[in-house]
């Protein structure tokens, strides 16, 4: 949960350092980079993560709030690389 924010644009950020979800609007490219702290790895990490929440059957809300957002994320950055 920390690392995903960590990850952000600073405009896409709130004062507690928690990501402002409705904020979309706004250069992408910090998120548009190979390597470990990539989006590649984001989408790996969201993978184990789902198995963490299947084996324990808790936090998948959690989860779910992090797929949709890297979903969103994926799709600003395809639309801007066109």
């Amino acid at each position: 949960m920390s690392w995903w924010p960590s990850l952000q644009p600073d405009w896409r950020l709130l004062a507690d350092g928690s990501i402002d979800f409705s904020a979309v609007e706004g250069n992408w490219d910090k998120l548009q980079r190979p390597g470990l702290r990539g989006l590649h790895n984001v989408i790996v990490g969201l993978f184990y993560w789902a198995l963490e929440v299947e084996n324990k059957n808790k936090g998948r809300a959690q989860w779910l709030i992090m797929v949709e957002d890297c979903r969103m994320v994926c799709g600003y950055l395809l639309s801007s690389a066109a």
